[in-house]
């Protein structure tokens, strides 16, 4: 494979044919359709750009689409960064989908919120359940929870039974709807854990150092894997259930340990199951709070990696396009030792490469597959290596956005039919 000749061993004076050092399109610097970089005037400075030192500035000129001249002073780091946001076909955050997801989460978590101000009638504590014992040839049926969430029925202090009747009592069907209210919640608050937990990832993503990538052959990135429902309507991800999933505070948070104090209500008597529960049944009116609380969490979360995103991928830098790679390749040639012995010297160069012609050419007449980016030191090289490393986490960053609005999407459903029952 042929090198690039601005990167030629023996210098830019060698060249067959004159290229622009930086690496630049003279036609759209200039505005000129088809010119070269011989004819173009920057050319005494980008032609012999391999002949300054790294820190050196170039002193060139262009035109804007309003047909202005401008002069344009620029050193090699951000000669590359301009290099590649002019021919390197770049993305912008719209492209990944990243401000569309982010309003979406807004949107759920206000949505929840006052989905959750609407939800009434009794919820029974954590952990109580219905139990059934007979006696005298009779099934009765008990609200039995741990520890003594209860009042008792003459003010005696707290119990951790009810007596509810039968089947056809009100009180066991209150009873069985609080506990489906609580079971509810609690599948809501853990899918918006599931959420807060996948903010949080996306967080610490953007927080990584973006230099690491340039250790490594960087290529095109795989995805997170999607979000889906499992047999019971939980979300799952590759397998995994997220639902149950709590770092860094889910169930077992510290904002979850104060919701087991209970509300008393004042009823009508004439409401009879339902009163005696809300009013003995250790209603749980925090566990709507407690989901308050973690939604408040969620959109907390999705503020600071607004912001996050926002230092990550300004304007101004470059994000590399989908299924192109950066690729370490060499170069042999005839030459000789010291001691004037024949050898063969190898040459290490690297290039952008993309499956399909999307970048702008520096000369040719076509979008082209590839485009030079010299040795491993030159900035062009870093600069569309760390381009690539911010495309693949912006990806990464787009899968756990979407899997949060998944998940807050599922846990509205389930407020939702709480406040329709």
């Amino acid at each position: 494979m042929t090198p690039p000749d601005d990167a030629h061993p023996d210098g830019p004076e060698h060249k067959p044919k004159a290229r622009c050092g930086l690496g630049f399109s003279c036609a759209l610097m200039m505005q000129q359709p088809g010119l070269l970089p011989g004819d173009c005037e920057n050319y005494q400075a980008c032609g012999a750009a391999l002949d300054y030192p790294m820190g050196a500035s170039f002193d060139l000129q262009r035109i804007g689409a309003d047909g202005h001249r401008t002069p344009w002073r620029i050193d090699r780091t951000g000669a590359a960064v301009a290099m590649l946001l002019q021919r390197g076909a770049p993305q912008t955050l719209e492209d990944f989908g990243l401000p569309a997801l982010l309003d979406d989460l807004g949107q759920a978590v206000a949505t929840l919120h006052q989905a959750l101000a609407q939800v009434q009638g009794y919820i029974a504590p954590r952990g109580a359940v219905v139990v059934s014992e007979r006696r005298g040839g009779r099934t009765r049926l008990r609200l039995v929870a741990t520890g003594r969430p209860f009042l008792g029925a003459r003010g005696s202090g707290r119990v951790r039974v009810i007596h509810l009747g039968d089947e056809q009592d009100e009180r066991t069907r209150v009873a069985r709807a609080g506990i489906e209210r609580r079971n509810r919640l609690d599948d809501a608050h853990r899918l918006a854990t599931a959420a807060w937990t996948a903010l949080q990832n996306a967080a610490t993503l953007m927080g990584a150092p973006l230099d690491r990538a340039l250790c490594d052959q960087v290529g095109d990135d795989v995805g997170d894997g999607t979000l889906i429902a499992g047999g019971d309507g939980r979300p799952f991800r590759n397998g995994y259930d997220l639902a149950r999933t709590h770092p860094g505070g889910g169930d077992d948070a510290s904002d979850d340990d104060e919701d087991e104090d209970q509300v008393l209500v004042l009823v009508d008597p004439g409401d009879g199951g339902e009163s005696v529960l809300m009013t003995r049944g250790g209603h749980q009116r925090a566990a709507t709070a407690r989901l308050d609380r973690r939604l408040d969490r969620v959109q907390a979360t999705a503020r600071d990696l607004a912001l996050a995103l926002e230092r990550f991928a300004p304007p101004g830098v470059y994000v590399a396009p989908p299924a192109c790679e950066a690729h370490r390749y060499n170069v042999k040639r005839p030459g000789r030792d010291g001691q004037g012995n024949a050898i063969v010297r190898t040459f290490w160069y690297n290039k952008l490469t993309s499956r399909q012609p999307i970048f702008a050419p520096a000369q040719e007449p076509h979008p082209v597959k590839v485009i030079h980016l010299s040795k491993d030191d030159d900035p062009r090289n870093l600069e569309a290596r760390r381009g690539i490393e911010r495309r693949n986490r912006l990806r990464r960053l787009a899968t756990r956005l979407s899997t949060a609005r998944a998940a807050l999407l599922q846990a509205q459903g389930i407020v939702d039919s709480l406040v329709t029952s």
